[in-house]
């Protein structure tokens, strides 16, 4: 999805639900991320995606067919604000998803994103109040490797769990305050 990310495939039986029922409220966004910081202008993109759409009732494939989503844990753009001159600069928003199922969800990879200034990301899970873990973590965060990555071990997310994401910005070299 981003600069320097790898291929990336959901595990078996996990998919995106598309509902086509309304054909005028159907429909898919793909945002694409070239990477070309030399200008080469002789670059010609061979890339590509394969998008299988299988239909729920009349496939086998989907007997055991597990949806899947985006959480999005970060700061808002509008609120983010880095002024210049700081070494390392953190900002934290605390998230809570009050509609996930009671029943909870289960996490099974994350991507780090962030622009030049980011440093270091995390993401840390506070359930009943106290301190669980961090997630996704990467202390020596770099702009052109940013890639989804499988959890070693899937996490299990509840309605009343906080997520506190955590990004750390190097902006010494900037005069003005960057917005987000």
């Amino acid at each position: 999805w981003a600069v320097g990310g790898k291929d990336f495939c959901l595990p078996p039986s996990i998919g995106i639900e598309f509902d086509v029922s309304d054909r005028n409220a159907a429909w898919h966004v793909l945002e694409i991320h070239y990477d070309n910081p030399q200008s080469h202008t002789s670059i010609v993109d061979t890339s590509g995606i394969h998008i299988q759409l299988v239909q729920k009732k009349a496939s086998s494939q989907m007997k055991n067919f597990i949806p899947a989503g985006f959480l999005w844990v970060g700061v808002g753009l509008n609120q983010m604000s880095i002024p210049p001159k700081k070494k390392s600069y953190h900002l934290q928003a605390k998230c809570q998803y009050k509609n996930i199922p009671s029943n909870g969800i289960t996490v099974f990879a994350f991507i780090n994103h962030a622009h030049l200034l980011g440093r270091k990301l995390w993401t840390s899970l506070e359930r009943d109040g106290k301190y669980q873990h961090d997630m996704g973590c990467d202390a020596q965060y770099n702009f052109d490797l940013q890639q989804i990555l499988p959890f070693e071990k899937k996490v299990k997310l509840y309605s009343k769990d906080t997520l506190y994401a955590n990004c750390v910005y190097d902006s010494t070299e900037r005069t003005e305050v960057t917005p987000g």
